[in-house]
């Protein structure tokens, strides 16, 4: 099985994702020593420095694999999400979360991941839609 790591990249300093990602691939293979991750911060990208180029190489790179691993703020994530929804609508995908211990857990209940997937879309919903605090400035 080929697990692809989803996380937020480009709203992180370019250290900490690495960090983050190398951290997850390694508990990844600690768990699941059978399977091989696809850490989309060490694949050999070969373009321009533009996130759409990432994105086509990484999204290419996802298809090749059987299950995603969702890392912590992917809901927040343009990115993520795109990778969620190819993954959602192929069908074929099994999906990890990281539990409050931080090991992976498989959602499996289709219902539990719609719930995961809308709890994230409702809190990105909130912070985006919220109204917005102005201040006073005696006008």
């Amino acid at each position: 099985m080929n697990i692809y790591l989803c996380g937020p990249i480009s709203a992180l300093p370019i250290d900490q994702a690495r960090q983050r990602f190398a951290q997850a691939e390694a508990d990844l293979r600690a768990q699941f020593p059978h399977a091989t991750t696809i850490n989309p911060m060490t694949l050999p990208h070969q373009h321009a420095d533009e996130w759409a180029d990432y994105m086509r190489e990484d999204i290419a790179a996802l298809m090749q694999c059987q299950a995603i691993a969702l890392l912590p703020g992917w809901e927040d994530s343009k990115g993520c999400r795109a990778e969620v929804g190819i993954a959602s609508a192929l069908g074929d995908f099994a999906f990890y979360a990281r539990d409050v211990h931080g090991a992976f857990f498989a959602i499996t209940d289709s219902n539990v991941w719609n719930e995961f997937v809308f709890a994230g879309a409702r809190q990105l919903a909130a912070k985006l839609f919220s109204p917005k605090k102005h201040s006073n400035d005696g006008c």
